[in-house]
């Protein structure tokens, strides 16, 4: 009977350095396969036999074969990735923009503002030179396409970036379908939870899938007692259990561009993404290169309003005989602007509060309101709604952030602030040389209320009051204000802007557009330069005009704070330390991710010698237990052949 039962007993040790050897070769084997952990075979006594007063032993099985992991090393690993995944991407954004800025070189926008400077300095010491007015508006329009060319680049760098975003949507949504997968083959194979080890490839596949799921979002993984992995992203599941929720996108356009924001298909849940490649891509999008754009908006904004306020009120060799605004009034039968200032800071993104407003009677629903100052600056919404008890606007669309207390803003259609004051419509007699200045009334004090604050219609009509039969004004069904003169002996211009009407309404400026993207020389003046103000009156060698307007170049009109040049190259310098930051950061995070890598190389990782080393033990064990088997078959020979 004790014969027989170390037969067993060698059978058993059999089993288990067989098992032993395979798994050594398995891992060998598995030596180079990505995010393969290290199998090791776990041994326990068999149960052994009572004998007399003693217990003999029956050897040795396996209890299991186990992954050698560190689950706390796992979940560091999964959030450095999704750090390293959002920070590549942000860094790789300034980068371009960055290289974007530089490849102008000398053509860059400062380049620009230094030959239009130095044009206009010329044209204040020929006036009356044709040559020189083309040379400066040449150097308007190379201004102007180093705005087009910089924002074109950055907006085809947004869409890239939005084209990303649907790209690791697409790689979300196949990684968990696989995870959902494997867990259903992991429940199978482990019977439940019930058999651990049952599946250490089919974890080991799980465990990569997941790593590379936290590169393209933040995610938490959480492994049941039952051996399925749940994976959230916020409070909401992306994987439960053998069921996977796909992504899609909430598709918007914003000035022609498609803005993606990512969203469960299924719409059962709110998607909260907060790391990881995804999330960078959204804020290099929406923050960063956006920001940046903005800042060469509010630059562009300002040289073309600032150039056009004087402009506007200057003279050129000759004055019009019709003329037609480049910018219209949606109503013209509401006030032209109504200034505002928001008295606290909003609870949403999608109000302003002025209490200044508080029992007006004016319809605001439908008019367009402009940010002049903070966060928001330059962005423009349409009222949907007003509360006259509290003075709450509420506008169609959020703003970028919400507003501040003190944060300007205008309620107008136009791009432009205008405010409270007065501007003159000159009169030339063309044969005499007289000229003869009319004021016109920019009404925009609120008082006693808005509704009776200047209209449109209202310049126009004191416009007609001037010379009725010479000067008339109209309004073209587009909303713009058309002046024309009956005699071909008066010829018009305007002077004395303090409203800053002229310059909003696009009437004799220098420059069209807003921003970055629609800055442009006025046509009406690129084709005709004897049309450039040079001057502010009809005298021989008057250029005063021309100075004025050279006098920009150092003044504080950007934001009140810097000049053109100043808040360019502050901007540059933005640029260039933000890229050299995120690279700084994105070197740093790598640098911890590898180190995470080599700790889990050391823990999990095959080494081909130690591996060996332990084949080779196992050999000899292999070996010794054959040995002992041929001893015991020796012994049962012996007894048989006795008893014969």
């Amino acid at each position: 009977m004790v014969l027989f039962t170390s037969l067993n007993t060698a059978l058993t040790g059999l089993q288990a350095q067989l098992a032993t050897l395979q798994t050594i070769g398995h891992n060998i084997s598995n030596a180079t396969t990505p995010g393969y952990s290290r199998q090791e075979v776990d041994f326990e006594t068999n149960t052994p036999n009572d004998f007399v007063r003693f217990q003999i032993g029956t050897g040795a099985r396996i209890k299991q074969i186990r992954r050698v992991i560190d689950m706390a090393l796992e979940a560091r690993l999964q959030s450095a990735s999704s750090a390293l995944g959002n920070l590549n991407v942000k860094s790789t954004a300034l980068n371009q923009l960055e290289s974007t800025v530089n490849a102008l070189s000398g053509s860059d926008i400062g380049a620009m503002l230094d030959n239009l400077f130095k044009a206009m300095e010329d044209l204040s010491n020929r006036p009356a030179d044709i040559s020189t007015r083309s040379a400066v508006l040449e150097q308007v329009r190379l201004l102007s396409d180093s705005f087009n060319s910089l924002a074109n680049d950055i907006r085809d760098a947004r869409d890239s970036l939005n084209e990303q975003l649907g790209s690791a949507i697409g790689e979300v949504n196949r990684i968990t379908r696989e995870i959902a997968g494997l867990n259903k083959q992991v429940l199978e194979a482990e019977n439940g939870g019930i058999d651990l080890g049952a599946a250490n490839d089919l974890r080991d596949r799980r465990d990569l899938l997941v790593k590379q799921l936290s590169n393209l979002v933040g995610i938490k993984a959480v492994e049941t007692s039952r051996g399925e992995m749940n994976v959230l992203v916020g409070s909401a599941f992306l994987v439960f259990g053998a069921t996977s929720y796909d992504l899609t996108t909430d598709d918007t356009v914003d000035n022609g561009s498609i803005i993606s924001t990512p969203v469960f298909e299924n719409g059962s849940a709110t998607l909260q993404v907060t790391d990881g490649q995804m999330a960078g891509i959204i804020e290099a999008r929406d923050n960063i290169l956006s920001g940046f754009l903005k800042d060469f908006d509010v630059l562009a904004n300002s040289i073309i309003y600032e150039f056009n306020k004087i402009h506007s009120t200057g003279q050129g060799l000759q004055r019009f005989g019709d003329l037609t605004s480049v910018n219209g009034i949606r109503d013209t039968s509401f006030p032209i602007a109504v200034a505002g200032q928001a008295t606290s800071t909003s609870v949403s993104k999608n109000t302003i509060v002025d209490t200044s407003l508080m029992g007006s009677a004016a319809n605001l629903i439908g008019k367009q309101v402009l940010i002049l100052t903070g966060d928001n600056i330059l962005e423009q919404r349409t009222i949907t709604g007003f509360d006259s008890a509290t003075g709450t606007i509420i506008v169609d669309k959020d703003f970028n952030t919400v507003i501040a207390q003190g944060d300007r803003f205008q309620i107008t259609s136009l791009n432009f602030s205008i405010v409270n004051g007065s501007f003159d419509v000159v009169l030339t007699n063309e044969i005499s040389g007289t000229q003869t200045s009319y004021n016109i009334t920019v009404d925009l004090d609120k008082l006693p209320d808005i509704t009776s604050d200047t209209t449109l219609t209202g310049i126009a009509t004191q416009i007609n009051a001037i010379a009725p039969g010479v000067i008339t004004a109209t309004i073209t069904s587009d909303g713009k204000l058309r002046i024309e003169s009956s005699s071909g002996d008066v010829k018009f211009g305007f002077a004395n802007d303090s409203s800053g009407f002229l310059a909003a309404m696009g009437l004799n400026t220098l420059f069209t557009g807003y921003d970055s993207s629609t800055i442009a020389v006025n046509k009406l003046i690129s084709d005709n330069p004897a049309l450039l103000a040079a001057a502010k009156s009809n005298t021989a060698g008057d250029n005063s005009n021309a100075i004025e307007m050279g006098l920009l170049r150092n003044r504080s009109v950007v934001k009140g704070q810097s000049s053109f040049e100043e808040f360019y190259q502050d901007i540059i310098g933005e640029v260039a330390v933000n890229a050299g930051e995120f690279s700084n950061r994105l070197e740093t995070q790598q640098l911890v991710s590898e180190q995470l890598e080599n700790q889990r190389e050391r823990v999990s990782g095959v080494s081909i010698d130690e591996e060996a080393t332990k084949m080779i033990t196992h050999q000899r064990a292999f070996q010794a237990v054959a040995r002992y088997i041929a001893v015991i078959d020796s012994l049962l020979d012996t007894l048989i052949n006795g008893i014969r």
